[in-house]
């Protein structure tokens, strides 16, 4: 492992074992001021726990945003799917089935013009 980075990784260490605030924070500007000295990002530690040279941080956000992309997608088709299989009883005609959107509420348009109807009678006498 390279001798700078070691020295990081145990400035940052050392952080975690001082107890006064005013203490952290002195440590804490001088891990900062090293890790720039060396070439690393802070910020991307600070985030991620991991000490990443200027040089190789384009590489590593481009990486975690892929990521986080491939999981975003992931999830919105997970969602989709559980979606989809829900089922719901039309309220005209107590049919079941599996809405097509997530806000339709009956089986088909002509039950939903039906169901209208019929509370406009009701209101109506």
């Amino acid at each position: 492992m390279n001798k700078n980075l070691d020295t990081l990784i145990n400035l940052a260490q050392t952080l975690s074992m001082y107890s006064s605030e005013r203490v952290k924070e002195t440590a804490m500007i001088k891990l900062k001021s090293k890790a720039h000295e060396y070439g690393y990002s802070y910020s991307y530690f600070e985030k991620n726990g991991v000490w990443v040279p200027y040089s190789e941080l384009e590489t590593y956000e481009k990486y975690e945003l892929h990521e986080t992309r491939i999981k975003t997608n992931n999830l919105v088709l997970n969602q989709t799917e559980a979606d989809s299989t829900k089922q719901l009883t039309c309220p005209n005609c107590s049919t079941i089935f599996e809405p097509k959107l997530k806000s339709q509420v009956y089986c088909k348009p002509a039950c939903k013009v039906a169901y209208n109807n019929s509370k406009k009678r009701k209101n109506e006498s």
